[in-house]
């Protein structure tokens, strides 16, 4: 039976989370699923525990990179590879609760649109809350993401081909916003689901941690990528610098 959504996880040395985050997906209510993890050369444990996990549930599609190819390829091989008509992503070290694709992909497929994201809460790799949940908006057009992105990668549900169409981008260190730009000049708009369905792990040293790199990034995504005059790459990033700051500031601490 060819499954309804595939869910794509890229892997990169995460002994310590990668089973309870698999087991997310596994025990999701929603079952026409495959489970695509694609290992990017670990030099932990990890391979041999999703493997171990593979051998046990037959949704489990194991896939070993050859080299060293960073997320963003990864990830584009472990989309490549799906069958589903959806696609759903999943960070290494995030979890889901356990009806976010059953709840998720009856709100597409009422809404009729093409992609979607959730609600989401930050945790710290011990497991315990930081800050309360991360409410998101009904639904996000390109003009409003490119003043707040409101679309994480653990959140993220679309059709599959919308994926294959905007691959992660590698050259750009925002990869992911890179690709929901991309993505939403296609379809227009993105539909939230207000509730939490996922858990987001923070930690120091994260891409979301180096607040300075993440701003420097953001400008050239609006400068080089997106081609904006000065004052419109202004206007954008000072809503950007906005949102970040009351979006990380009950968790600073921990960053």
């Amino acid at each position: 039976m060819i499954p309804k959504c595939s869910v794509v996880v890229p892997v990169y040395n995460r002994e310590d989370f990668i089973e309870k985050t698999l087991n997310s997906v596994l025990d999701q209510t929603y079952k026409e699923l495959e489970l695509i993890v694609v290992d990017d050369c670990s030099t932990d444990r990890s391979y041999e525990i999703v493997k171990e996990i593979a051998n046990r549930d037959p949704r489990v599609v194991l896939i070993k990179n050859d080299v060293n190819m960073g997320v963003a390829d990864t990830r584009n091989i472990g989309i490549q590879k799906s069958s589903g008509k959806y696609v759903a992503l999943l960070d290494s070290d995030d979890l889901w609760l356990d009806n976010k694709l059953e709840i998720q992909i009856n709100h597409i497929e009422e809404k009729g649109c093409s992609l979607a994201y959730c609600g989401y809460g930050f945790f710290d790799k011990e497991g315990n809350r930081i800050g309360d949940t991360f409410h998101v908006p009904e639904t996000v057009n390109l003009n409003q993401l490119l003043k707040r992105n409101v679309i994480s990668c653990s959140t993220v549900l679309g059709e599959r081909q919308l994926f294959i169409n905007h691959k992660f981008d590698k050259r750009y260190y925002h990869e992911d916003l890179v690709a929901w730009i991309s993505m939403l000049k296609e379809c227009g708009t993105a539909y939230g689901v207000l509730d939490e369905l996922a858990e987001i792990t923070i930690m120091k040293g994260s891409k979301s941690g180096n607040k300075l790199k993440c701003a420097k990034e953001r400008w050239k995504v609006y400068r080089d990528y997106l081609d904006m005059r000065m004052p419109l790459a202004v206007y954008y990033f000072l809503n950007y610098a906005y949102f970040s700051v009351a979006k990380y500031r009950p968790i600073r601490k921990d960053l």
